[in-house]
């Protein structure tokens, strides 16, 4: 039994041993692993949606800031410009057949003037007089006995 004993407390030294030094002395740091990552699958996300036609980087090929790695089919650019460049001529002819049903006003009508009442223009429009045969009527506020 005294053989069992001592035993088992040398292995618990050398369990605690191998312990300690694992903790003081780490082989490698946790988290980094080295190696080749083989990867069949990814997952990538765009600003704009299209057709890949050419990939000039390969795997592995080192690249810069800024470097095109892959060109999109520029089809449907393409026709969105048309379409753009069909909708401003369309415009621009509405603009010109206004234009010429009314030209006096131009491209842009000014600002809209003022009706000039009757009377003499350099008089203040409480001195003016109703025209001939006009009507006036008074008011009386009953709130105000006036």
């Amino acid at each position: 039994m005294k053989r069992f004993a001592i035993a088992i407390a040398a292995l618990a030294v050398l369990a605690g041993g191998w312990f300690s030094f694992q903790r003081l002395f780490p082989g490698t740091p946790p988290g980094i692993l080295y190696g080749n990552v083989e990867i069949r699958q990814v997952d990538l996300a765009f600003n704009s949606e299209g057709t890949v036609t050419s990939m000039p980087r390969q795997e592995g090929d080192p690249v810069k800031a800024g470097e095109a790695i892959a060109r999109l089919d520029d089809a449907t650019y393409r026709s969105a410009v048309a379409v753009a460049a069909a909708r401003r001529d369309s415009a621009k002819a509405q603009l010109d057949k206004l234009v010429k049903r009314h030209p006096a006003r131009g491209h842009r009508p000014g600002p809209r003037q003022p009706r000039q009442r009757q009377g003499d223009p350099g008089e203040r429009p409480d001195k003016l007089q109703p025209p001939d045969g006009a009507c006036r009527q008074e008011r009386h506020h009953p709130a105000t006995g006036g």
